[in-house]
């Protein structure tokens, strides 16, 4: 009886398994063919120091292998500075806040990583006792190299590790909002605004955006938070956008930044009015006022036959007498 008992129970669980794997099985496969050929992260992506002249800092970032193919990498150092107001970023020039990019040394310089795997990469700041003031910007590349036997790569990624320092007791903060610019009137999304904040101090400095759109009963239709950092002795221009916005409809529109202690603010009632619905509007609008227009020309003529008529009674009545 209980020898019976026990071979049910058993029987029963393998069941259940064999039930389990039958439905999880299909999905973990899919799931690995969904997995890209090449992935690479690194995480964390960026560190801000706050470095000592003649001080040596240790640090370390991961780099993963979330794909399917194992591949080669390598790890160097580049200045990290940007040409113009977009940010467009420029590894290649090398100016007085890029010095950091000599005394950075990174432990290793390449490696390989199999799927999910992950490495430590590890380096060394040794900051010289002569030093500039203020702020000093690199970035540490990660770039895969060749794919394994198993499948071939067309393109390569590259990642980077921002390195943002600065040299503790020389930093100058001081920054202003130069303009804002939001329209009153759109045709279509998406809906942005745009803002332009200049870092004029030593070092850089982080701005909070935000961006809130509301309806004309004071509901929230869409809100955008981000963050963005300015270099030292440039200007940035920041773009915010509704992707999404309605086709039509008047909404209170509000852009804000905050950075230094600094808190701004500009809002604007606006019209979205999609080509479309403009045309059809525009139609009707001309449709009413040629309505408007034939029914006054009638009146005036159904009121001028009312007089015409009333003139010929009054002719015909008085040549009876």
């Amino acid at each position: 009886m209980t020898r019976g008992f026990f071979m049910k129970k058993i029987n029963f669980l393998t069941t259940v398994i064999v039930f389990l794997i039958a439905i999880w099985l299909p999905v973990l496969v899919r799931a690995q063919d969904a997995l890209p050929n090449l992935r690479l992260q690194i995480m964390p992506t960026v560190v801000r120091l706050d470095l000592e002249p003649g001080e040596i800092y240790q640090g370390s970032f991961k780099v993963i292998n979330s794909g399917r193919s194992t591949f080669d990498y390598r790890v160097y150092v580049k200045p990290y500075q940007v040409n113009n107001e977009d940010y467009d970023p420029n590894f290649e020039i090398e100016v007085p806040r890029t010095q950091i990019t000599n005394w950075i040394n990174v432990a290793t310089t390449s490696g390989t990583l199999a799927s999910m795997e992950t490495e430590v990469v590890e380096y060394i700041i040794r900051v010289p006792r002569e030093v500039p003031d203020g702020g000093q910007y690199a970035v540490i590349f990660v770039e895969t190299g060749e794919a394994d036997g198993t499948s071939a790569l067309s393109v390569r990624q590259r990642l980077g590790y921002l390195v943002f320092s600065s040299m503790a007791g020389t930093t100058r903060d001081e920054g202003q909002l130069l303009e804002t610019k939001m329209k009153r009137f759109w045709a279509d999304s998406p809906v942005y605004t745009t803002s332009l904040i200049e870092n004029s101090g030593n070092a850089d400095f982080v701005v909070n955006y935000a961006m809130h759109a509301k309806d004309i009963f004071g509901r929230e239709k869409f809100s955008l938070d981000r963050e963005y950092t300015l270099l030292p002795e440039t200007k940035r221009l920041v773009k915010l956008e509704w992707p999404e916005a309605p086709v039509f409809g008047i909404f209170s529109l509000t852009q804000s930044q905050e950075f230094l202690d600094q808190d701004y603010s500009q809002s604007k009632m606006i019209l979205i009015m999609h080509p479309v619905i403009m045309t059809a509007l525009v139609s009707v609008l001309v449709v009413v006022a040629l309505v408007a227009v034939i029914t006054k020309l009638t009146g005036r003529r159904r009121k001028e036959k009312r007089r015409l008529d009333k003139n010929e009674h009054y002719v015909q009545k008085s040549s009876s007498f």
